[in-house]
């Protein structure tokens, strides 16, 4: 369909030309920005199925803000309209024949310059509540955007010599915006623990506003467990109340199990812990690479003895490697000694008296496993 409205470029007037019957407010001139607050539901049954959750929402649709920006504008304002939507019976198809049969002319100076569209559906049918210009009703909140699009492409021009904006790049897809908020007054904390496609638990905390209620990411609407604290009242005495709700399930409670747990703390490639023992010797896992060198971790030695005790000391790889002395630290005292291991030996008996010690091994030489590599250049 030939677009009645020529954009030239230059064109200093801005124009609207529509063929709806419905009442169109020109409130552009400024950013086309408004003050949004999330859409509010009062029961989490609400969160339970996504195309619900989105029926529930469209429902309430009862203004559209359309807003035109045009990077090379020849005008410091870019326009937007508003059209109320308050039919009773709500469509996608009533919106857009109020939306989309008006034309646009846009003055810029170039038409290789972005051109863009955005749209946003609110609760309300009043312009300038939607834009701020003027203060909502005493104890109400502001309207809220409840879905929102964007598009945006280069001019091109038509077989009737028109500068005109591609159909694909005008054609918006609307999408729920920003996040529901689920009315509770007793709410302290929400989290919300899922599954992702590898079947693997997460979770994430959602926003609260304390004992008013939590937000909620609208694309995880009947998924997940929605796990909420609240605070019960009952007389002076405030009682701490955790339930969870399956939304893959019609928000059913389900039950929150306590798994009793500890931490077993062992020794690692890092360090090794010994405590009244007469074989104090490690050995190491370590690796070579094409030129020889090995790679791997000397570990922290730590012992405890209760008595005073004759043990065999050493620490060694299966490639060969061993160490040649220890470095002994009495951590009461903080004061070292050094013991060398005998010429074709790769341990050394020690005698230590009754103490913690940390023993530090020397004379192996084994790099860090970060300088590895498999790929080795050629000798010059």
């Amino acid at each position: 369909m030939k677009k009645v409205l020529a954009m030239a470029v230059g064109l200093l007037a801005l124009t609207l030309t529509t063929t709806s019957n419905a009442q169109v407010t020109q409130v552009g001139g400024g950013s086309g920005v408004a003050n949004s607050t999330p859409y509010v539901v009062t029961n989490i049954i609400a969160l339970t199925d996504h195309a619900e959750l989105v029926g529930l929402v469209f429902k309430d649709v009862n203004g559209v803000l359309v807003n035109f920006s045009a990077a090379a504008s020849a005008n410091s304002n870019q326009p937007y309209y508003f059209y109320p939507y308050t039919n009773s019976v709500k469509t996608l198809e009533g919106i857009m024949a109020i939306v989309t049969n008006s034309y646009v002319s846009l003055p810029v100076v170039s038409t290789n310059g972005q051109i863009s569209v955005s749209v946003q559906f609110y609760n309300s049918s009043d312009g300038d509540l939607v834009l701020g210009y003027t203060a909502p009703p005493v104890g109400q909140s502001s309207p809220s955007m409840l879905f929102e699009g964007y598009n945006s492409g280069t001019p091109q021009m038509s077989q009737y010599g028109q500068w005109v904006l591609p159909d694909y790049a005008e054609q918006v897809q609307m999408r729920l915006s920003g996040n529901i908020f689920v009315y509770d007054t007793n709410v302290v904390s929400a989290h919300l623990v899922y599954t992702n496609s590898a079947g693997q638990w997460m979770s994430m905390d959602l926003p609260v506003n304390y004992l008013q209620g939590f937000t909620f990411p609208p694309d995880w609407a009947g998924q997940g467990i929605l796990v909420l604290g609240t605070y019960r009242f009952v007389g002076n005495n405030v009682y701490y109340d955790q339930h969870a709700y399956d939304l893959s399930n019609g928000a059913k409670e389900v039950p929150i199990t306590y798994v009793l747990v500890r931490a077993l703390l062992e020794g690692s490639d890092d360090f090794s812990s010994f405590a009244d023992t007469t074989n104090l010797v490690v050995q190491l896992y370590t690796y070579q690479d094409g030129t020889g060198m090995t790679f791997g971790k000397v570990p922290l030695l730590m012992t405890t003895f209760s008595k005073t005790m004759l043990f065999d000391l050493g620490v060694f790889d299966q490639l060969g490697n061993y160490a040649t002395s220890f470095i002994i630290e009495d951590e009461a005292t903080n004061v070292r000694t050094t013991v060398n291991v005998p010429s074709g030996n790769q341990s050394v008996n020690v005698m230590l008296p009754k103490g913690v010690y940390h023993i530090i091994p020397k004379g192996m030489n084994i790099q860090p496993s970060w300088k590895y590599s498999y790929y080795y250049g050629e000798k010059g």
